[in-house]
């Protein structure tokens, strides 16, 4: 079976089809620091790259998060993990130290030890709104953890722009170290490199003759044996024989021998995902709930969930969970929303029903558009107006729009980027 792996970086995206791995270089306008922050344009380049693989639609599609996570190893109650994950769910400020509401995935290593990471609930629902608009069938998504938890034992380096984190697997989890760069990202600044360009050169030799660049290449080439230096020390204090990488820096392997010769060195291969083996909970778990889930586990949590401490064994009442579930599973929230609809609207049905056909009409014109270097994102509406948010390749093709919706009298607000965003505002003439 035919899947798609998503590796979410600080500014790369690594997906991986058919045991093919390609590597897109975006801009920290789009991921900073592993964090989404530009989903329309996230959406842009991911719906271009399955366009070009020609990734059949509905193909299963699996997102991991390569800095954007937390992890900790803690001591816990004899609970299953679908149990202490929503416990940890519901007491994340205290357990994760964070303000961010997060996702926890529990895995036990040891006799009341747990390696527990967590993903960003806002992280999850921006990338379920991008696949809201993909052709993909979204089954879950990671931190980069459940990757490593999956492959062999050894030290996994994940090399980006500002960091590098050092995951330390042995039989489970270990430990997570962080090797700090900034002082690359300060050095390709001080030669006006950008992310682009620097993966265009760091690799090629010739570059290297250039006399422009020898100064740079002075300097990147202290900072790698440093930051080999640095992966060595904790490979070796961690008594771990295998170290792999990510392609980040494209070491020579002359170069890996001299520093890492103690160690056997591997690429780290994208493929390897066992899908039989991955966790189902957010799989089966309904986000549109998710409100309501979290005041009915608070409400558990006081009524409950008893303890006098961390350590102490926690007594949930299992029936009363199970029911509540139960009842949260009957909740029908879409059609609650449309009975509230249909309440509001019964006052204007004509005029209701005039605006539905202009909108459709408009709709039907967008769905031609949207194949021709055209990203809708985003379609609101009320009865006075219609209001279209996207991206387009070039101003040419924003004008094309324009003469397409001419009928609607559109007003047209555009921003050059990397590509032009664009808000359409449509009124009927």
């Amino acid at each position: 079976m035919q899947i798609v792996n998503i590796f979410l970086d600080e500014n790369l995206i690594y997906l991986n089809y058919n045991e093919n791995t390609t590597r897109i270089i975006v801009d920290e306008s789009v991921l900073y620091n592993g964090r989404i922050t530009d989903e329309n344009y996230l959406l842009y380049i991911l719906k271009k790259e399955i366009e070009n693989r020609e990734i059949k639609s509905g193909t299963d599609t699996y997102v991991y998060f390569m800095k954007s996570y937390i992890h900790k190893t803690l001591e816990l109650p004899n609970l299953s993990e679908s149990d202490l994950e929503s416990m940890l769910q519901i007491e994340s400020k205290e357990y994760f130290e964070t303000e961010d509401q997060v996702i926890p995935m529990v895995e036990k290593f040891n006799d009341g030890k747990y390696s527990v990471s967590a993903i960003y609930l806002e992280d999850f629902e921006k990338v379920r709104k991008i696949f809201d608009k993909l052709d993909l069938n979204l089954r879950n998504v990671y931190p980069i953890t459940t990757f490593v938890e999956e492959n062999s034992d050894g030290t996994y380096v994940f090399v980006g722009r500002r960091s590098a984190d050092i995951i330390i697997k042995n039989g489970s989890i270990d430990k997570i170290k962080n090797i700090d760069l900034n002082n690359l990202v300060t050095l390709k600044k001080d030669y006006d490199i950008d992310e682009k360009y620097f993966h265009e050169i760091k690799n090629p030799s010739f570059y290297r003759e250039s006399v422009d660049l020898q100064d740079f290449f002075m300097g990147y080439d202290f900072i790698v044996s440093e930051f080999l230096n640095d992966l060595k020390n904790i490979a070796t204090n961690n008594n771990v024989g295998k170290i792999f990488l990510n392609d980040y820096f494209e070491f020579d392997q002359k170069i890996l021998e001299e520093q890492l010769g103690d160690f056997s060195v591997e690429s780290i291969d994208f493929s390897k995902v066992k899908t039989s083996t991955k966790k189902t909970n957010l799989k089966s778990f309904n986000f549109k709930k998710l409100g309501y889930i979290l005041l009915c586990f608070a409400f558990l949590l006081s009524s409950f969930i008893i303890y006098k401490s961390k350590s102490d064994k926690l007594s949930i009442n299992e029936n009363k969970i199970e029911s509540l579930k139960e009842e949260l599973d009957s909740i029908d929230l879409e059609n609650i929303k449309n009975e509230n609809i249909s309440e509001d609207s019964s006052e204007n049905t004509n005029e209701k029903a005039d605006f539905s056909e202009k909108f459709e009409k408009i709709l039907e014109k967008l769905k031609k558009l949207n194949e021709n270097d055209i990203l809708i994102t985003s379609i609101k509406a009320d009865e006075q107006k219609i209001v279209i948010s996207g991206l387009a390749k070039d101003e040419p093709t924003i004008k094309i729009i324009e003469d397409y919706l001419k009928d609607y009298n559109p007003r047209i607000d555009y921003e050059k980027k990397d590509v032009y965003y664009f808000t359409i505002n449509l009124e009927e003439k």
